[in-house]
């Protein structure tokens, strides 16, 4: 219902302290893409969290924020711009319950080129504790907590939100994978970017895939898009998805979304610099399924 250009959310029960606006203002009005998160002091301590303590001076403020700073983006103290706010489509109304809505934005907004600023002087109050010091009973608590993690896991695509191994019906990575030369190269390949977690894109899905939905020849959105060239199997998933935007010699190409949106220019650099490793063949596919 709000008319302004710029979208300052605050908790029902937190109070800002004068200059709030005047410090987080500035920021959305030079960049119509930053997501500025005050500082929220909670409890009889008056204090952030530690947890949130320890990440502005990891990330200088936000100003080394990475793909898994939207962790940091809390509600309590945000603020936007209605232009931003409207481009990725708001808050996803159909969380109910205690958080993740912070979250689950801040990682659609970084994915959508969002600039994340942590502004120091806008200093909000809540007189409450942090909800990690806020119930007597931990079993209630861990089952808040955990709806609000289980809420995040469909929604969330990153693998810090999601556990290993769980097949959801949208994906981190879309890895497409050409004809490859050697004898079965191209099934090992496929293989090893399912371990990782990746939905696979084929011309024609190989007979050894047929029945599993994680291989097929339609286009997936996913948060990092890779084409393999020549060849070549992820062997150190948290450097490759480190990774904005890649091209390599051999065709490879790796790139974000967040990459896609701003515009990029990409880096050069070899498959192995990005934790691939390359494949050749001939291979029997029987040492590799019995792991001998």
């Amino acid at each position: 219902a709000a008319r302004g250009e710029v979208l300052a959310f605050l908790d029902a029960d937190t109070v800002p302290e004068r200059g709030y606006l005047s410090a987080v203002v500035p920021h959305v009005v030079g960049d119509h893409r930053a997501v500025v998160v005050g500082s929220r002091r909670t409890g009889a301590q008056d204090q952030e969290p530690q947890w949130l303590t320890d990440a502005w001076a990891a990330t200088a403020n936000l100003r080394d924020a990475d793909h898994t700073s939207w962790r940091y983006i809390i509600s309590a103290v945000l603020t936007c711009s209605r232009e931003f706010f409207g481009e990725i489509g708001g808050f996803d109304g159909t969380l109910v319950g205690y958080g993740g809505e912070d979250w689950e934005f801040g990682f659609r907004a970084w994915n959508a080129g969002a600039t994340f600023v942590h502004e120091p002087a806008a200093i909000a109050h809540h007189e409450d504790e942090d909800f990690g010091s806020r119930y007597d009973d931990p079993v209630a608590a861990t089952a808040v907590k955990n709806a609000e993690t289980l809420a995040l896991a469909r929604r969330v695509t990153h693998p810090l939100a999601r556990p290993e191994g769980i097949i959801f019906d949208t994906f981190d990575m879309q890895v497409e994978v050409p004809e490859l030369e050697g004898e079965g190269v191209r099934d090992f390949v496929i293989a090893e970017w399912l371990k990782a977690g990746a939905y696979v894109r084929v011309t024609d899905v190989p007979e050894l895939f047929a029945a599993d939905p994680r291989v097929g020849t339609e286009e997936e959105p996913a948060r990092v898009n890779i084409a393999v060239g020549a060849g070549w199997a992820p062997q150190d998933l948290d450097a490759l998805l480190a990774v904005e935007y890649v091209l390599c010699p051999d065709g490879t190409v790796v790139r974000t979304a967040r990459a896609a949106t701003l515009g990029m220019e990409p880096a050069t650099a070899n498959p192995e610099d990005i934790g691939m490793t390359p494949v050749q063949g001939p291979l029997q596919l029987e040492r590799y399924f019995a792991g001998w």
